[in-house]
This record gives C-alpha cells, sequence and structure tokens, in this order.
C-alpha cells in the first residue's frame, strides 16, 4: 500500500537525503515548513498526517541555528495516532538532559563526536516493540541490525564521553550559555547591522548563528581562519559548498542573505579569553572587508 513520511524542512541532510532518496522509491513525503525564527508548528506536523503516514522525522536541537524542537508535543502527536516518531537528538546529546524513558520517541540518533566523544561512532536507539530492518547484511552484530565487526574502541570511547556529558550536564550548559550570550550581545554592541538567526528563547546553550549585512560568510569564514578562529557556514557536513543554507532560505532568508549566515558553536573547552578575543578580532574583519567594497 502506499507510504507516507513526514519531515520538517530543516532536518539535517543525513534525514533530507534519506527522504529524498525513498520519494524515488514510491514513499510520499511531506516536508513541514517553518516560520522566520525557524520554529516548528507541531499543529503544521500534525495537519500533514495522513491514514498511511508510517514515520514522524523531526529534530530535537537544529545543527545551525540550535534551535529547540517541541519534541514531546511532537512525540504525543505520533503516538495519539499510533505513528513512529524519529527524533535526530545528535545535537541534543551533551547538551540538555535526554531521558528517553520519559520522552514520547521511538527511534533516536546519537553522534559522539558531539559531545567530545571519538570521531566515527554514533548510536541508534529504539524503542522496544519497533521492528527494523537492517540496511547491511552478512552479519548478526549489533542486534542483527548492521553487520561488520564492531569498532569496540570506538563505542567505548563514545559510552564514557556520554558519562562524562552527563556528570557536569548542567554546570558545563551554564557556563556555556553564559558565553554564548557575552559573545551575543558583544557582536551585536560592536558590529553594525549584525542580526542574531535563529530562535533566541529556545535553543541550545552553545550555538549563536548571525549575518552580517553585506558580508559574506565564506569571506568571514575564511578571514578568521586566517585569525585562528574556527566558525561554519551552514551545516559543518556542507563545508565546501557554496549553496546557501536550506536551514536559512526555510526561514525565509533570501540566497543572498542566507550567504551571509555563520554558525559558532562552543564547546566546554572554550574559554571567556577566547570569547574576547573574538570580540576584538571580528568587528574589525567586518569594517576591514566592509571598506574594501
Amino acid at each position: 500500500g502506499p507510504r507516507h513520511l513526514v519531515v520538517s524542512r530543516l532536518e539535517h541532510a543525513a534525514v533530507l537525503r534519506t527522504a529524498e532518496f525513498l520519494e524515488l522509491h514510491g514513499v510520499e513525503v511531506s516536508y513541514v515548513e517553518v516560520d522566520g525564527e525557524g520554529c516548528l508548528d507541531p499543529e503544521a506536523v500534525e495537519a500533514a498526517l495522513r491514514p498511511h503516514t508510517r514515520l514522524i522525522a523531526a529534530m530535537f536541537a537544529n545543527n545551525e541555528t540550535g534551535n529547540l524542537y517541541p519534541v514531546k508535543r511532537l512525540g504525543e502527536i505520533a503516538r495519539a495516532r499510533g505513528i513512529p516518531y524519529l527524533c535526530d537528538a545528535v545535537q541534543a546529546a551533551g547538551k540538555l538532559e535526554l531521558d528517553l524513558s520519559l520522552l514520547p520517541i521511538d527511534l533516536s540518533a546519537l553522534s559522539a563526536h558531539k559531545f567530545h566523544g571519538p570521531k566515527g561512532v554514533g548510536l541508534l536507539y529504539v524503542r522496544k516493540g519497533h521492528e527494523t530492518r537492517p540496511l547491511l547484511h552478512g552479519g548478526r552484530q549489533e542486534r542483527g541490525l548492521r553487520a561488520g565487526t564492531e569498532n569496540v574502541p570506538g563505542i567505548v570511547g563514545m559510552a564514557v564521553a556520554l558519562e562524562l556529558a552527563a556528570r557536569n550536564l548542567f554546570e558545563d550548559q551554564r557556563r556555556l550559555a553564559r558565553l554564548r550570550d557575552r559573545l551575543q550581545a558583544g557582536l551585536v554592541e560592536r558590529v553594525p547591522g549584525l542580526t542574531v538567526l535563529g530562535d533566541a528563547e529556545h535553543r541550545v546553550a552553545n550555538t549563536l548563528n548571525f549575518r552580517v549585512p553585506g558580508v559574506s560568510g565564506e569571506t568571514l569564514l575564511m578571514n578568521l581562519d586566517m585569525e585562528g578562529i574556527a566558525v561554519s557556514v551552514g551545516a559543518a557536513c556542507d563545508s565546501g559548498s557554496l549553496e546557501p543554507s536550506h536551514v536559512l532560505t526555510a526561514m525565509g532568508l533570501d540566497e543572498a542573505a542566507a550567504l551571509e549566515g555563520v554558525r559558532v558553536s562552543l564547546s566546554r573547552l572554550n574559554t571567556e579569553a577566547e570569547v574576547d578575543r573574538f570580540l576584538e578580532v571580528l568587528p574589525k574583519l567586518v569594517g576591514k572587508i566592509r571598506a574594501a567594497a
């Protein structure tokens, strides 16, 4: 019979590209739009459901803006209809308390490198009673879901990293939010026209996305890089592509404005001195770039 999938327009490419692939194979996909701050309305998700909807996919926190999604409400909507809810929690792990026994989430994915774990290892949570079919065949590893020898050091490293992240979660996040707010206030004060993008009230503590009108994000990125400061434009995994960010265009920015977006991510290793240096360097760079233009 017909199969239907509902995804938010702001999902990571890992979800969006998969949805596009499924469309090529006869699955109907509804992409739910967001508002100018990148907020997702649960009612819009509910309105997109059909009798043959098989899955709702909506992230926990956005990778570019840091926006938090109303996951509890989304999960309740899914549960009321008996539809599985897949929540990409890659950006939330290590930053928010994730109690999957309390949240109505059926499937969730985490990535170790987002909470100071090793690269190249992740975790898929599947609530009991949900049948999943393997993508890779050949062996019985990982409960028959993923054939191939397990990367044991990676898995152990991820588990330890998650434990460490959970141990000081609230202290770390409070400190990060203070650093991020100091950075944001300083930038808004010192760079004329700078706009903060996303939902300032509901976002993870470590993410700041902004644009400086008339200054391309790529130009800022390269200049900051020469100063030893690493930021990103669009999704970090899309670096090197000069397409405007799909997140910012979905929020209603035109192509030129979307190409001005810059994302700054802080971690628990960042210091106040580094934030202050950023605040010293960036306004000068913007002045220099604007003068040259």
